[in-house]
């Protein structure tokens, strides 16, 4: 008999409205970073969720609270409507429910309502609603706000609602101040529903990694190794152009393309682990004798993966100010130069020219 009693029991505290049972689970994409960073004042957008009952577990057979969505962006304004769908499950028993979408301006009134016919919700089970997302006409810089909500009929409360506010991306253009001062996050431009709530996608960039000086290569080389920068979003990294670029007054590279004293050598870039490193793009032919380099193969030139110095030209090259030229970085198109001074003091040993000790040959 205490045993039936026992079993009551625990069946009437589980079935409890208010007491959940805890079950760990996949909840679903989680966009999170390793790293704290301060934000610069830029407006990331507002989110919110907010449910009349809600569990810690988002897994797909839990009797308990559950809202997910597929990834949604990025947009520009004039974007054409499109169709996104929510899939949820209300806590609690049966009931006459209504489905509803709202867009709300700035200001916070509402703009369009969409609803759907009211139907009966069975306790516990999982349902899908699409709705058209009218971005056409109410998608604008100032971004665009919308709530999904459950309703219980006929009196109208909001039984549960989720929503965000999302901007269009935008080709910004920070300085390189702004880029260099701290990691540079932009709005959010997108969202999808993790199993709990809606959570938004922006970008983020950190060039403070890039130092005020190129590293000293001891074999005459423009060394690039040590380059990077850091990309943090769920969205694919994308980079238009990079380019290393300084002027040769001194005509030190005279097999080298020009434009105005300008030598303009392309890198290509590689991502990975939100690292974006960079490399040589082209091949270079240099001379074994002298050094110098050509982009065209000639007489006394072979292959090299390396940009080399050419000799005796390290002095010359000391102090000399280049720029890292980077082109449309991310959905938002970051684009900036970024000085780096290359420093290249004296060696200890080496060429008589740039050394602080030398050998000397020859017969007395």
């Amino acid at each position: 008999m205490l045993k039936l009693m026992t079993i009551i029991g625990a069946l009437i505290i589980s079935s409890t409205p208010g007491i959940n049972i805890d079950r760990s689970g996949n909840k679903g994409i989680n966009i999170s970073f390793s790293k704290s960073f301060n934000k610069p004042s830029i407006n990331s957008g507002i989110s919110y969720a907010q449910s009349s009952k809600k569990s810690s577990s988002s897994q797909i057979d839990d009797s308990s609270a559950y809202f997910s969505c597929p990834t949604y962006g990025p947009f520009i304004v004039g974007d054409p409507d499109f169709d996104v769908t929510f899939t949820y499950r209300i806590f609690g028993p049966s009931r006459r429910i209504m489905e509803r979408l709202r867009i709300f301006s700035p200001s916070g009134s509402v703009l369009h309502t969409s609803r759907k016919t009211d139907r009966d919700y069975v306790e516990d089970s999982l349902e899908t609603v699409t709705f058209t997302m009218p971005i056409k006409d109410y998608l604008t810089n100032k971004g665009l706000t919308f709530k999904f909500e459950i309703l219980n009929r006929p009196s109208n409360t909001i039984l549960c609602e989720y929503g965000t506010t999302f901007y269009p991306a935008e080709n910004v253009n920070p300085t390189v101040q702004e880029l260099k001062s701290g990691v540079y996050e932009t709005k959010s431009i997108g969202f999808y529903g993790d199993g709990e709530t809606i959570k938004n996608i922006n970008e983020r960039f950190d060039f403070t990694t890039i130092g005020d000086y190129l590293d000293i290569d001891y074999y005459y080389r423009l060394n690039i190794k040590d380059i990077f920068f850091k990309y943090q979003s769920s969205l694919p990294f994308s980079c238009d152009e990079v380019n290393l670029r300084f002027e040769d007054r001194e005509n030190l590279f005279p097999y080298m393309p020009h434009n105005n004293y300008e030598v303009t050598i392309p890198l290509t870039t590689t991502f990975g682990k939100e690292k974006v490193t960079m490399s040589y793009k082209n091949r270079f032919f240099v001379n074994k004798r002298t050094l110098q380099l050509s982009t065209s193969s000639a007489a006394g030139f072979t292959l090299s993966n390396y940009f080399y110095l050419p000799i005796n030209g390290k002095k010359i090259f000391n102090n000399k100010l280049l720029y890292l030229d980077v082109v449309g970085v991310g959905v938002s198109k970051i684009t900036a130069s970024f000085p780096i001074r290359y420093v290249a003091d004296r060696s200890l040993v080496g060429l008589c020219g740039d050394s602080d000790y030398y050998v000397e040959g020859g017969v007395k």
